[in-house]
């Protein structure tokens, strides 16, 4: 997703859509309408905590976006390469959608009509069956530039013809429409909306957007989790989302488990700091340090099984500077908290490949007992890539499993084409669950930003980005976003994730470093 001429930003003032003829709706379409629940005690059971993530409860997840549709043209709009055309991209569009007559990028429908004929605006997304719609993300080129004026965004439950939320989109992405759309949920910003108050569905989901002028490029992804039984919402306030918000923000550990294990590290020395006795479930794995920890590397066992063999900062997404959110630094030290379940034991190596020693404490914490995840174990993936090729593999896993996170350390570099020092995030992350492929729209997209990370660094319970910066033809960012509580990625036969390097373009790549957090 580019950041486009500034001689396109100049126009975008004052441009909206014309009015559209009188919907046969009973409603008025410029009336707000926010129920007092969109979710069922199930869905805001899911942001109970982090406990659970071990927990085998496998669900379908589907996604649909404006990613490129084959067949759509080459844009009016020079600096849109042809190969990247992620934005209006619909599924279709209502005969009495309030839109500008023409647009600099033209839209691109899936279907020549809407088969809900009481729906109105453009259709970003459209779900048959039963489920909840889990994550809503969404940005416009206006966006970081100027504020939005009228659109509506629409979202039709159950073939109800009257909308379940009609509401200005101003107020679901600045978080003042209510509770449901304000952070822990929303992120609440200013150049996109990045939301996650779970809306459940019966039989049919349809999100829409009214209003949409000349100007208003329009990116937009929808997740979903599928239902085996049909969901309604509460027909009131339900007191699970105060658990639910209580938990999304809380900072709780465990208790201490065992005693914090101090370790004197010698260059080329490689010693087993901790071997914890099962059966339990560590809840946090904090680090304190004295001396350069970038030479030291981590071997994990659980229950006889190497789970993890990595750079130590690599753990904690902590190579360019601690990671906020699930990786935090506090202090000198840093802290995991994913749970870490075992039967039997998990043993913790530390080697050191520099040529300095280095002190160093871990401290765990965690609860002992039968341990969660029914077997299954955290594997932490590396991965790094310096050669100049398509796309860099993030994770690639057979048989079943749930990704919870995912942490990247990206540096990219302009070539004769391609000017910016960050349009290596033009790439598109690719998830293959169970066969089935699914793109994004760009890789701070699925950071929960924008625009190259316009907005600058964030965190939130789900996402966080840090270290943005650029040096001559030389870019750099690293972000996290974390798949935990409602987010989270089953997978049954297997996973297969991977970012494209810019818009297919292998020479922006300098260095990409990532890391997965995978039960499995």
């Amino acid at each position: 997703m580019s950041r486009l001429a500034l001689a396109l930003i100049g126009l975008l003032s004052g441009c909206s859509a014309p009015d559209a003829p009188a919907s046969a709706q009973a409603v008025d379409p410029h009336e707000t309408i926010v129920p007092h629940e969109l979710a069922d005690e199930a869905a805001l059971a899911r942001f109970s905590g982090l406990a659970g993530l071990a927990e085998p409860a496998p669900a379908v997840r589907l996604r649909q976006t404006s990613g490129q549709r084959l067949g759509g043209g080459p844009p009016t709009l020079t600096p849109v390469a042809p190969d990247n055309r992620d934005m209006n991209n619909f599924v279709c569009q209502s005969a009495d959608a309030r839109v500008a007559a023409e647009q600099v990028v033209p839209y691109v429908f899936d279907l020549p009509e809407c088969p809900e004929r009481y729906v109105r605006g453009v259709v970003l997304s459209r779900f048959e069956g039963a489920g909840e719609l889990i994550r809503f993300w969404m940005t416009a080129l206006s966006l970081p530039h100027f504020p939005l004026d009228d659109e509506m965004l629409r979202i039709y439950v159950d073939d109800d013809p009257t909308p379940r939320v009609q509401v200005p989109l101003a107020a679901v992405v600045d978080g003042s429409a209510g509770e449901m759309f304000a952070p822990p949920f929303g992120l609440a910003a200013v150049d996109r909306m990045a939301w996650r108050y779970p809306v459940v569905f019966g039989t049919k989901l349809v999100v829409a957007l009214d209003g949409l002028g000349p100007f208003d490029l329009y990116y937009h992804q929808s997740e979903v989790l599928r239902s085996n039984e049909p969901r309604a919402a509460g027909s009131s306030r339900l007191a699970a989302r105060d658990a639910a918000i209580a938990s999304t923000t809380s900072t709780n550990v465990p208790p201490p488990f065992g005693e914090a294990k101090t370790v004197v590290l010698a260059p080329d020395q490689t010693q087993i700091v901790a071997a914890l006795n099962g059966p339990a479930t560590l809840g946090s794995v904090r680090v304190d340090s004295q001396g350069d920890l970038s030479q030291i590397w981590l071997r994990l066992e659980i229950d006889g099984v190497s789970t993890a063999h990595l750079p130590l900062l690599d753990v904690f997404a902590a190579s360019a500077g601690a990671a906020p959110g699930r990786t935090l630094a506090l202090g000198p030290g840093l802290e995991l908290r994913l749970p870490i379940p075992f039967a039997e034991a998990s043993v913790w190596t530390l080697e050191n490949r520099g040529t300095a020693s280095v002190t160093l404490t871990l401290a765990f914490r965690g609860v002992p007992g039968a341990p969660a995840g029914g077997g299954r174990r955290l594997h932490i993936v590396q991965s790094e890539t310096e050669d100049a090729v398509p796309s860099h593999p993030i994770a690639n896993v057979s048989g079943p499993g749930r990704l919870v996170g995912v942490c990247l350390l990206l540096a990219g570099r302009t070539d004769a084409t391609f000017t910016d020092p960050f349009n290596f995030l033009e790439g598109d992350e690719r998830f293959t669950l169970d066969g089935q492929r699914s793109d994004g729209t760009g890789t701070e997209d699925y950071l929960d930003s924008a625009f190259y990370f316009l907005g600058g660094a964030f965190a939130s319970p789900f996402a966080a980005a840090w270290g943005i910066s650029s040096q001559g033809a030389l870019g750099r960012v690293s972000g996290c976003r974390w798949h935990v509580q409602n987010d989270v990625v089953d997978f049954e036969h297997g996973l297969a994730l991977e970012l494209e390097v810019g818009a297919a373009a292998p020479t922006l790549l300098e260095r990409y470093r990532s890391v997965a957090y995978v039960y499995r």
